[in-house]
């Protein structure tokens, strides 16, 4: 599959998400894949905006970035600078597997973390499935899940 797309996050069928707006900008082009996301939070007067950007090589060694969703918007209880993922196919060759290692800084010290998200594709490539688990987390549940709809 490709998850190629500009795909905006469906709050109300979504679970356990924090921003009111969340974009998700997908370019796949064969074993390459650039993720971009935009949160927005629009507590305060002004809009709030967070923008990543990382590019990926499905199967490849694993990409470090600087931003993420441990530290999404400011509003996460712990901060990294020092998050690394890999993006390979899930064994069905359906799912896109991202897995994520960080070592968080809280005020009780650091402590590594990991969190593996899945992308699948519904709704005929209309609708995208993100899933996150999280070690932090107890339980065969996703921690998360967030469902974007595709915007054409």
């Amino acid at each position: 599959p490709n998850f190629s797309g500009h795909w905006k996050l469906d709050t109300k069928e979504s679970k356990n998400i924090f921003p009111t707006s969340f974009l998700l900008d997908v370019d796949q082009r064969g074993d390459i894949i650039t993720l971009t996301t935009t949160a927005l939070y629009y507590r305060f007067i002004h809009h709030r905006e967070l923008k990543t950007t990382k590019t990926l090589v499905i199967g490849g060694e694993p990409v470090a970035s600087l931003e993420e969703r441990t530290r999404r918007m400011g509003h996460q209880a712990a901060w990294s600078d020092s998050i690394s993922t890999r993006a390979l196919w899930h064994e069905d060759g359906e799912r896109l597997v991202f897995d994520t290692e960080v070592t968080v800084e809280t005020s009780q010290g650091t402590a590594p973390v990991s969190s593996r998200s899945t992308f699948r594709l519904a709704d005929g490539g209309m609708t995208l499935i993100v899933e996150e688990w999280r070690s932090s987390r107890d339980g065969n549940d996703p921690a998360t899940v967030f469902v974007y709809r595709k915007v054409l």
